[in-house]
């Protein structure tokens, strides 16, 4: 969704595990300096077995989950939001807001 509400065109869009997997190159080729918050879209793609793998393979890099309730139209607390909680939890990564992590 836009800031309007109004469904971005599926040909705009960029999926969760294109953007974490960029994300995470750039991370894992700067770890002294950043760190990753993966972005989820609990509306339209889900917490999937191979979302769940990349965090399990990239714990070293993951301080927690991008969420956007608002543009997902979503609630924080709703099922789909709640897979991926579930999904996450045993790798001990938490849901904060913001994209990376700049380490101090």
């Amino acid at each position: 969704m836009d800031n309007d509400q109004i469904p971005i065109l599926p040909e705009k869009q960029i999926s969760q595990m294109a953007i974490n997997q960029k994300t995470l190159r750039f991370v894992r080729a700067n770890p002294d300096k950043f760190g990753a918050l993966l972005w989820i879209k609990p509306a339209t793609e889900g917490c999937t077995a191979k979302f769940e793998a990349l965090v399990a393979e990239n714990r070293d890099l993951n301080y927690g989950l991008k969420v956007h309730p608002y543009h997902s139209k979503i609630s924080f607390g709703s099922p789909e939001v709640e897979k991926y909680m579930r999904g996450v939890q045993a790798n001990e990564v938490s849901p904060i807001r913001g994209d990376l992590i700049l380490k101090t």
